[in-house]
């Protein structure tokens, strides 16, 4: 019975598990500079569009400039095919997004990009750009970001003007909204016909209690397990296993923090 049911969640799980995690159909592409960029036109929440950015040898986008900024939100604009009401953030102004890689899950206020682990936010609405780095919170009336309700730790880049912004600007939402997101893809890790990456191996996986994952435990600075929203339910660092025990059987996302950089990937918990 439990083998029948394993399968079951197998068939059920999202194409991420197997580098399949976005339909070509459903991906707008384009360049700039020496990256490239996928517009995913799939509803995810924003951990579960992390991993399979990182399944597509990418991570979810980082602005770094003004000149990235409006290069990227001229081709959601014009060109992507977005359909507005298929990505709606309810607790954003009830308008359109798309995820960005920036979040403050591991700290309220920190605002970091979550493929480099670089900081570029400090605060709320009255925070500062850390180090002097890029950021384009909405700025009308209040102003972002501004953690409504206490669960917003994702960014999304909002599509048309909201309460508190203007289209392009971005927003702090809740993770669990499932919306379209943005992968940027290095030059250097461009995926071909959706083969998978070379990635850290996670075992095993699925798993009944504990994992493990391949690499120094000193270079890992710390291991989160994620729900669907975002939210850590456990840490360890310097290690390199985690236990899952305790938890309900279902769909988990490890956060891997190197020293360098970070990735997220897909666990399955069934006993």
């Amino acid at each position: 019975m439990k083998l029948h049911v394993l399968i079951s969640l197998l068939l059920l799980l999202p194409a991420s598990s197997f580098a399949q995690c976005a339909d070509v159909a459903n991906i707008y592409s384009f360049t700039y500079g020496n990256h490239q960029y996928e517009l995913v036109r799939e509803k995810k929440s924003w951990s579960a569009a992390s991993a399979c950015a990182y399944a597509r040898g990418g991570y979810l986008l980082s602005i770094d400039n003004a000149a990235e900024q409006q290069a990227i939100f001229s081709h959601l604009s014009d060109s992507a095919g977005i359909v507005h009401s298929n990505t709606i953030a309810p607790d954003g102004g009830g308008i359109p997004y798309v995820w960005l890689g920036g979040n403050d899950i591991a700290a309220e206020g920190n605002w970091k990009w979550e493929h480099s682990g670089l900081q570029f936010w400090t605060g709320l609405t009255n925070g500062s750009a850390a180090g002097g780095l890029f950021t384009h919170w909405g700025t009308r009336n209040n102003r972002e970001p501004d953690n409504y309700l206490n669960k917003q730790h994702a960014a999304g880049l909002g599509l048309i003007n909201w309460p508190n912004g203007f289209r392009g600007e971005w927003n702090d939402i809740d993770p669990a909204n499932e919306l379209y997101y943005v992968i940027e893809i290095p030059a250097t890790s461009a995926v071909v016909s959706q083969s998978a990456p070379a990635r850290t191996i996670i075992s095993p996986n699925p798993t009944s209690s504990r994992i493990a994952v391949s690499g120094n435990a000193e270079d890992i600075l710390l291991l989160s397990v994620l729900d669907a929203t975002g939210r850590v339910l456990k840490s360890v660092s310097r290690q390199n296993a985690a236990d899952l025990s305790g938890l309900a059987d279902g769909i988990y996302y490890l956060r891997i923090q190197w020293k360098n950089h970070s990735e997220i990937q897909q666990v399955m918990l069934v006993r």
